[in-house]
């Protein structure tokens, strides 16, 4: 679950199966550097900056730098100097990573401000990917660019480049990302028309493009918020997650009848994904995204329909998943409640197994998410004491680094600061020789910097080193960039 997501992050990050260890720590860079000039240190945040560039001298591996590059780039943007960004960009020496980093760059000169910049370099992206052979790496490309067009304010071009493909897995796709980007613009019309013409089949889970994009979002925007999309999207139908989140933007728009419709469609195509246990998990999240908007009623509702898809869970469904679809929608159930506590996560069936840590993580993030900080935090102590392995405690970190963004955002300085040094005391914990303290010191160096502590969260990011040996995750296959 949220394990194999964090794997699944560092194999993207990097386009490769090896941990990119320069990548982390540049997009750790790019965050601190964003926090110094809010503070106005620009001098600061160009030798930050400067940092960032250096670590790609340090990328052997020449599948790392397609994201290395953009991370480090997206560092000098938020430095100021958008000269340096554009030469280190095109340190991109292939029409791919081009699209790679000028997509990314376009994400994160729209957040700081550059308008116009941006648009420049959402052309150059879809310039680039025009350039790729046709076929399913030139669609993935152009998926990525044509996003980037939208995100600066070509929606209609966006759409025209989406009809435009003869893929349906890509078509949907940029469809998708499309209608979160007329959402985040608070277009709710235009996003319902946009999502109405995704298609969806049963058994479709996958959406490489939607997880694709949480990684850009990451490094050019929020790096604390990826793990939300890791944990709780990331093996739904796409057509589901753009419903859901429409519903969400409705019934906080003041539209419940409209948002219960949406909330509603939206759980209908979660249980179309591929089996018993991403359908049970699919509509649960679903749930969650009701009872963050405000319906608990419904929340409950979509929480029944999801015991019963996790009851017909077989063998078929994977090797050692049986009962784990309903281990995740009772977890849910107590997370949603008010009146769930750790001990209960600990009395499912399987919550005294292997599965402990990522079950109290998913209920901490959920809290998270329903604004309960001190409830999250007290599962997240809970994993703690269930005497995690490093693989384990990175999730933990990674979650409490989530937890410090949130209290954070929502204007709590002393518990965003208070989660942000537990993150990092748990990374610290985690063994030098394993490469889940790389994940673990990242999240822990983002959130110090959200945090204010700079000085921290810049000794934190000097931190991040390889482990000795390197290991590779046999469970990422990436194939070599062309």
């Amino acid at each position: 679950m949220l394990r194999t997501g964090l794997l699944l992050l560092a194999g993207f990050l990097a386009a490769a199966c090896s941990l990119p260890v320069e990548t982390f720590r540049a997009t750790a860079y790019s965050e601190i550097a964003r926090v110094q000039m809010a503070a106005g240190d620009p001098a600061g945040a160009r030798d930050t900056a400067q940092r960032a560039v250096a670590a790609i001298e340090k990328m052997e591996d020449k599948r790392e730098r397609i994201f290395g590059i953009p991370a480090a780039a997206i560092a000098q943007v938020r430095a100021g100097d958008l000269d340096g960004a554009h030469e280190t960009a095109d340190l991109a020496d292939s029409d791919d990573g081009r699209v790679v980093a000028y997509t990314a760059l376009a994400l994160a000169l729209v957040d700081s401000g550059h308008a116009e910049a941006a648009k420049a370099a959402a052309a150059q992206a879809v310039e680039a990917a025009q350039r790729l052979e046709p076929g399913r790496k030139g669609d993935e490309m152009l998926v990525n660019a044509a996003w980037a067009q939208a995100f600066t304010g070509d929606v209609s071009g966006a759409r025209e480049r989406a009809d435009g493909f003869t893929s349906e897995e890509h078509r949907n796709g940029l469809l998708g990302l499309i209608t979160m980007t007329q959402l985040d613009a608070g277009d709710i019309a235009g996003a319902r028309t946009t999502a109405h013409a995704i298609s969806i089949r049963d058994g479709q889970s996958e959406n490489d493009a939607w997880i694709f994009s949480a990684v850009f979002s990451g490094i050019a925007g929020d790096s604390l918020t990826v793990l939300d999309a890791i944990l709780f999207e990331s093996k739904m139908p796409l057509k589901a997650v753009v419903t859901m989140r429409i519903g969400a933007a409705q019934f906080r728009s003041g539209d419940p009848d409209g948002a219960r419709q949406s909330f509603l469609a939206a759980m209908q195509y979660a249980g179309m994904a591929n089996g018993a246990w991403d359908a049970s998990r699919s509509v649960s999240n679903v749930a969650l995204a009701r009872a963050a908007a405000g319906d608990l009623s419904g929340a409950v509702e979509s929480l029944n329909y999801a015991e019963q898809l996790a009851a017909g869970q077989t063998p078929e469904d994977g090797e050692g998943r049986v009962g784990e679809g309903l281990d995740y929608v009772l977890t849910m159930r107590l997370a949603i409640s008010r009146s769930g506590s750790p001990d209960d996560v600990l009395g499912i069936p399987g919550g005294a197994g292997q599965k402990t840590t990522e079950l109290l993580v998913a209920a901490a993030m959920a809290k998270t998410q329903l604004g309960q900080a001190k409830a999250a935090a007290g599962y997240l102590e809970a994993a703690v004491d269930s005497r995690p392995s490093d693989g384990d405690l990175s999730m933990v970190a990674a979650a409490y680094g989530s937890l410090a963004g949130a209290q954070l955002r929502r204007g709590d300085r002393a518990g965003g600061r208070a989660a942000a040094k537990r993150t990092l005391e748990i990374a610290e914990s985690v063994a030098a020789s394993s490469e889940d303290r790389v994940i673990a010191l990242f999240f822990a160096a983002v959130a110090l910097a959200r945090a204010g502590d700079v000085v921290l969260a810049l000794e934190t990011a000097d931190g991040i080193e390889g482990p000795n040996s390197n290991p590779q995750f046999p469970e990422l296959q990436h194939p070599e960039p062309q």
